[in-house]
Parts: C-alpha cells; sequence; structure tokens
C-alpha cells in the first residue's frame, strides 16, 4: 500500500472507492462544505488530495490538506481524513503524511478532528473535538 498525491482526475477515476470518503468528510464538515465544495476546492488548489493505493487498486484513505505559510513557520493542514480498515494502514498513512511535511518543509503538522481519533495517540483523551500539533522532524 502506498501514500500518493491525488489529482482531480484520479479521484474521479477511483470514484467508487472514493465517494464514501468524500460523503463522510462533508458529514465532518458539519455544513462548511457538500461534497462539491470539497471536489472544487481541489480542482482550484486550495485543497491537496492525498490517499493509499492498494497494488488491488483498492483506496481505503482520503487526506485533504494544505500548506500555510505563517511568518515563522510553514505548516502542513489536515483539514480532513476519511477511510475504512484503519488498524491496516495507520503507520503507513502516518509515514506518508510526515514524509509530504518534509516534501513540502513543513516544520508542523496540525490537525483537528472528532475525539474517535484520540484513541489510536497513544494516553490520549478529548471529549468532543480535538487540536493536534505535531513537531516535523
Amino acid at each position: 500500500m502506498n501514500f500518493v498525491d491525488l489529482t482531480l482526475a484520479d479521484i474521479i477515476e477511483e470514484w467508487p472507492d472514493r465517494a464514501e470518503h468524500f460523503q463522510d468528510i462533508a458529514r465532518m464538515m458539519e455544513g462548511r462544505f457538500e461534497v462539491g465544495d470539497l471536489l472544487a476546492y481541489i480542482r482550484d488548489g486550495r485543497f491537496d488530495a492525498h490517499g493509499l493505493r492498494g497494488e488491488d487498486g483498492a483506496a481505503p484513505l482520503t487526506v485533504l490538506t494544505s500548506t500555510v505559510d505563517y511568518p515563522r513557520k510553514r505548516v502542513l493542514c489536515l483539514n480532513a481524513v476519511a477511510g475504512r480498515g484503519i488498524k491496516e494502514w495507520l503507520d503507513i498513512a502516518r509515514e506518508g503524511v510526515f514524509n509530504l511535511a518534509r516534501r513540502r518543509g513543513a516544520a508542523l503538522i496540525e490537525a483537528r478532528g472528532r475525539k474517535g481519533w484520540m484513541k489510536l495517540i497513544p494516553g490520549s483523551s478529548a471529549k468532543g473535538k480535538f487540536y493536534l500539533e505535531a513537531e516535523v522532524t
């Protein structure tokens, strides 16, 4: 399984596998986006799309990112993450996100999410939603 950059053409080609991810992302965004808005953001370069792709063509994960240049630091923002079978691909995805941050010259990764994701981070707890930062080394 490989962490890959996705173009809009890739997403359309893999739509049978990725449609559910985009529907989940739109739902998680709580009224900020509909699926068409997310695709327009990718088309316009406001979000970048990435995901996992298996040798068999399976697409178990979709990640939407953006890079923000603050005056003193470049940050890779994980805007949305959706997928199935997380236990199978979490380590691969984590490595892919950190490699992406390094390629972009980011010093920090930031993410927001639902408390369910916190169970994947040992020793953490959250009620409702969380904000997470990780330094890129």
